[in-house]
């Protein structure tokens, strides 16, 4: 058993650090504008660093509302779900990991340090129970973190125009949460 200061990766801890910094930078008129998945971020998160990462399975030219990726992150933890909203919110990931980084520093947390957004193990990449204690009550304050983790299963509709201008009718996505393994399949 892991001490309490004992470093290890953190993996969906990962993912909390991340909907701190987006919640905390997104606008109530940001959550409903809808990000387009394209070929390139297909292609990242399933070849590169992240091959082998949790996705939902999101397509290129599949469209979704920031708040619907927001639950993908929170309850699916899925990098694909990640990707898209790191790059609206900061323009590049190496951008969003500083922020999430000074987030760490802000909560005076000396033995976590995050190297991606996604939670991908790295050595660069770690944290202990203590730190994350402390991020999951820090999480717990802010109303959009604690309904995206805290709600088992999130019913989204997709629907809209695609970009070639042609209908998609609307379709569930059902998240269920795997950041806490309350349901049984």
């Amino acid at each position: 058993s892991h001490s309490s200061k004992t470093r290890f990766s953190p993996a969906s801890m990962t993912k909390v650090m991340t909907l701190i910094v987006m919640c905390e930078r997104l606008t109530e008129a940001d959550l409903n504008k809808t990000l387009t998945f394209t070929s390139e971020m297909y292609d990242y998160v399933r070849t590169g660093s992240y091959a082998g990462s949790t996705n939902y399975g999101i397509d290129p030219d599949d469209e979704y509302k920031i708040k619907d990726l927001l639950y993908g992150i929170g309850l699916y933890s899925a990098s694909d779900c990640v990707l898209p909203v790191v790059l609206y919110l900061a323009g590049t990931e190496d951008q969003f990991v500083a922020w999430m980084n000074e987030k760490v520093e802000e909560l005076g947390l000396e033995n976590t340090h995050f190297d991606n957004p996604v939670g991908h193990e790295s050595e660069e990449n770690f944290t202990t129970a203590e730190d994350m204690s402390q991020i999951m009550a820090y999480a717990m304050k802010n109303d959009l973190v604690r309904s995206t983790l805290s709600k088992e299963v999130h019913q989204s509709t997709a629907a809209g125009y695609s970009s070639t201008g042609e209908y998609k009718p609307s379709f569930p996505i059902t998240f269920y949460s795997t950041l806490f393994g309350t349901h049984e399949n």
